[in-house]
């Protein structure tokens, strides 16, 4: 059980983290980047939302993983405090 809640918080923070980061995108930011924070944003959203919606109860591997990119999340949103970092913008990196 306590895997589904450390599954369900990390997937959270994972969501929001992504929709900070999409918020900050413009046309100018390549494509593949805003694909991949895209990607990332479904993935969480099927991990908060498939206990709801099936019978698939996450494990302590889930969960690990969940809280860990979380984690990697939070520590690189400093690089995005000011907009969109130049080396994900294309003709500034």
């Amino acid at each position: 059980m306590i895997e589904l809640g450390l599954t369900t918080t990390g997937s959270g923070v994972i969501l929001y983290a992504t929709f900070c980061r999409l918020v900050r995108t413009n046309a100018h930011t390549k494509l593949r980047v805003r694909f991949a924070i895209w990607l990332v944003a479904i993935a969480a959203t099927a991990a908060l939302v498939g206990p709801l919606l099936t019978s698939w109860r996450p494990d302590i591997v889930h969960a690990l993983m969940a809280g860990a990119f979380a984690m990697h999340l939070w520590v690189s949103s400093r690089a995005w405090r000011y907009g969109v970092p130049t080396h994900y913008q294309r003709g500034l990196s």
